[in-house]
């Protein structure tokens, strides 16, 4: 059955019957991505957040330093040119050109996703700044497709939220790229498909596609993660003092909640409950943990000793498994509240 071309589709026809340039841009208002066609080739691309993924791909696989893209980014915005082009001293020609065509398929995918009334074109509009392509638009067009495809059936076996862990080294004869380097070497059973997508700079598709390729090597294996919890999850792992979170969750398991079975005993009428005067509050004053307030702490006569975090000392000095931790406390926060 014959699929029904797209508006850019028809587009790219049309500009392949002429000689003349012209510019696609798409979506409402900020475009989400731009094109730039010369006859049958495309000439020039830009997809929405192609300047930050062109950074984090530049440095999570090996190709760029921070100062250096720190640099790069400086002299972009100087000259008015894509990051791309200021990096064109730094970084070898052939990864830029790499990359740059990679932004190209994400623009065109995109405006393969878009409604029609969002692709519009003019002619004679020149691609300023932007890193210069050589690509046949149709060639281009078919390879989306295909992408396109693959990316459907990867993301339906391993969701965003899947938790890659890498399980062995591979051989020598595997011909691995930088960017299956670059996840296989992140993928330690703590961060989601999502979580290394966006520090290794892929869209959270193509991260899938790459983290299938990977286990149909046998080089990883994918456990479900934490759906419900995921940014949960990535907040924890983001807070600066995992040891006051290990305290803070000693503390809570050192107090459990009472039996909710247990009910005190109501006073026979007439003969008032005896009452003790409640202990004066002590306040101690203390370093507070960083982002924990003003420092302050109450604790009452016969408390126990504070611990170095303001919390009473539970089962003395433990080494504290943080990932674990964490996968717990990311459980307790997806329990339905009748459960807890």
């Amino acid at each position: 059955m014959r699929r029904k071309a797209t508006r850019i589709e028809e587009i790219i026809a049309a500009a392949a019957r002429s000689d003349g340039r012209v510019y696609v841009r798409v979506g409402n208002g900020t475009p989400v991505a731009e094109l730039w066609l010369h006859g049958p080739n495309l000439i020039a691309a830009s997809a929405e957040g192609g300047e930050r993924r062109l950074g984090a791909r530049l440095l999570s696989t090996g190709h760029l330093a921070s100062a250096e893209l720190e640099r790069s980014r400086t002299a972009a915005a100087k000259c008015g040119a894509s990051l791309a082009v200021a990096l064109a001293e730094r970084v070898r020609r052939d990864v830029l050109t790499a990359l740059a065509g990679d932004e190209a398929r994400y623009a065109l995918a995109a405006a393969l996703a878009a409604p029609q009334e969002e692709v519009s074109s003019e002619e004679d509009r020149s691609p300023e700044g932007l890193f210069p392509l050589l690509m046949d638009a149709a060639d281009l067009l078919n390879r989306t497709h295909e992408f396109l495809a693959a990316v459907r059936e990867a993301q339906a076996q391993i969701p965003p939220a899947s938790i890659p862990v890498a399980t062995e080294a591979p051989s020598p004869d595997m011909a691995l790229g930088p960017e299956e380097w670059a996840l296989l070497s992140r993928a330690d059973g703590t961060v989601t498909v999502a979580m290394l997508a966006d520090e290794c700079g892929f869209p959270q598709p193509e991260a899938s596609l790459i983290v299938t390729r990977l286990a149909s090597m046998n080089l990883l294996r994918v456990e479900e993660g934490f759906p419900d919890s995921s940014e949960l999850l990535a907040e924890l792992e983001a807070a600066e003092d995992l040891a006051a979170i290990s305290a803070a969750f000693e503390h809570v398991a050192a107090f459990p909640e009472p039996d909710p079975e247990f009910e005190a005993e109501a006073p026979e009428p007439g003969f008032p409950e005896a009452s003790s005067p409640e202990p004066e509050a002590v306040v101690v004053q203390m370093p507070a943990p960083r982002g924990s307030g003003n420092g302050v702490a109450a604790t009452l006569p016969g408390d126990p000793p504070a611990s170095p975090h303001g919390l009473p000392a539970g089962n003395g000095d433990r080494t504290v498994d943080t990932q674990a931790l964490l996968r717990e406390l990311a459980s307790i926060a997806r329990t339905p509240e009748e459960k807890r």
